[in-house]
C-alpha cells in the first residue's frame, strides 16, 4: 500500500542491565539492581519497558527510513526488529493505546528488502524475516518501490505491517537535521573521537557509577593513552569551577588483587599508560580509581563506597549497515 509522506520511527535499546543476565567478574558481590538508587530507571528518560526491553516510541519528528535509523543509533538503540508474535503484541498493543495522539499513520521498524526484492531482512539484527510475520492483508505488495516495513494505520487493519518506500537518494548522514541528530546521545561530549558523559549532578559509589552509565548503553570510563588523558583531564580543568564534588570515578580498579589495577570496562590492566599524581596509589584499603581535583584532576585511589560524580563512555555512532 502507498503512502505519502514520511515515517515515525520505533527505537529499540537492549540495555545491559536488562538483558546481560550475568553479573560481571570484576562486580560480582555487588551488582543487584536494587543498589541502585530509585531514581535511575533500567531504561533511559523516555523509553518503555515492554517484555524485558527497553522502546523508544518516537511521536515527534516525522522521518524517513535513513534518517530513523541514524537518529535511533545516535540514542545507542536500532530500529526495532520484531522477531516475535509476543514482542508483536506488546507494541502494536502500545500502538494502539495511543493511537489517537500520533500525527502520523506510520512507524518505522528495520525491516527491508532493498538489497533484494521479497527477500525481507531485519537490519538491526541481519537476520531474514520468515518465521513470524504480521503483515496486513494483501502486504507487502509494491515490490518495484516500497523495500521497508513500517507498522501502519490503515482503514483494513490497525497497526499491523505495511511495506513503504524509503527515499533512496537519502543515505547521506549530513542529510540528518543537525538541530537534533548528533553522533552522541544528548548530554554527551564529543573528546578525541569518542561520546563522554560528565555526570555533575549526581554523586554515587563506584559500583552506582557503573549502573548509571549502563543504562545509558554506556561505560565508566577506561583511559588507556595519554591522549584520551590529556584530553579528560582538560575538560575536567576547564569547568572545574562548577563542579560540587571532588573527585569523577573512572572503571579503574584493583578489586580482585589490591595493587593490580585493571579497567573494569576492557578488563584490560593498566599498564602501557598512567596518570598517577605523586605518591599514589598510596592506601591498601582504596580501591577504584577516581580523577581527583585536589591534584589537578590526575588519578588517584578512592574508597569505592564514596559518593563522587563519574564519566561515561561510548563509541561515536557509525553510519548504518542494512544487513544481508
Amino acid at each position: 500500500m502507498a503512502v505519502e509522506g514520511p515515517m515515525q520511527c520505533v527505537l529499540l535499546s537492549i540495555l545491559l542491565a536488562v538483558t546481560s543476565g550475568s553479573a560481571s567478574p570484576i562486580l560480582r558481590g555487588n551488582l543487584a539492581l536494587r543498589q541502585i538508587p530509585p531514581t535511575w530507571t533500567l531504561c533511559p528518560n523516555g523509553f518503555t519497558i515492554l517484555g524485558g526491553k527497553c522502546y523508544y516510541f518516537d511521536i515527534i519528528h516525522l522521518s524517513t527510513w535513513i534518517e530513523s535509523n541514524h537518529f535511533c543509533e545516535a540514542f545507542g538503540a536500532k530500529l526495532v526488529s520484531v522477531e516475535t508474535k509476543e514482542e508483536h503484541m506488546a507494541i502494536r498493543g502500545q500502538l494502539l493505546r495511543y493511537k489517537d495522539s500520533y500525527k502520523s499513520l506510520g512507524f518505522w521498524t528495520s525491516g527491508h528488502d532493498i538489497l533484494q526484492s521479497g527477500h525481507w531482512v531485519w537490519a538491526s539484527t541481519y537476520s531474514p524475516i520468515g518465521s513470524f510475520t504480521a503483515w496486513g492483508p494483501g502486504e507487502p505488495n509494491h515490490p518495484d518501490t516500497e523495500h521497508c516495513l513500517q507498522y501502519y494505520k490503515a482503514t483494513s487493519y490497525t497497526y499491523e505491517w505495511n511495506d513503504r518506500g524509503f527515499l533512496r537518494g537519502n543515505l547521506a548522514l549530513r542529510q540528518i537535521p543537525p538541530s537534533y541528530w548528533t553522533l552522541c546521545p544528548n548530554g554527551f561530549t564529543i573528546l578525541g573521537g569518542k561520546c563522554y558523559y560528565f555526570d555533575t549532578t549526581h554523586l554515587a559509589t563506584w559500583i552506582e557509577s557503573n549502573h548509571f552509565c549502563e543504562a545509558f548503553g554506556a561505560k565508566l570510563v577506561s583511559v588507556e593513552t595519554k591522549e584520551e588523558h590529556t584530553a579528560i583531564r582538560g575538560h575536567l580543568l576547564k569547568y572545574d569551577g562548577s563542579y560540587d564534588g571532588t573527585a569523577f570515578w573512572t572503571s579503574g580498579h584493583d578489586i580482585l588483587q589490591p595493587g593490580y589495577w585493571v579497567w573494569a570496562s576492557t578488563y584490560s590492566p593498566i599498564v602501557s599508560f598512567t596518570a598517577w599524581a605523586p605518591g599514589e596509589p598510596s592506601s591498601p584499603n582504596e580501591h577504584c580509581l577516581v580523577y581527583y581535583k585536589g591534584v589537578q584532576y590526575q588519578w588517584n585511589d578512592g574508597p569505592c563506597d564514596d559518593k563522587q560524580h563519574f564519566i561515561c563512555e561510548k563509541e561515536i555512532t557509525m553510519p548504518i549497515s542494512f544487513g544481508l
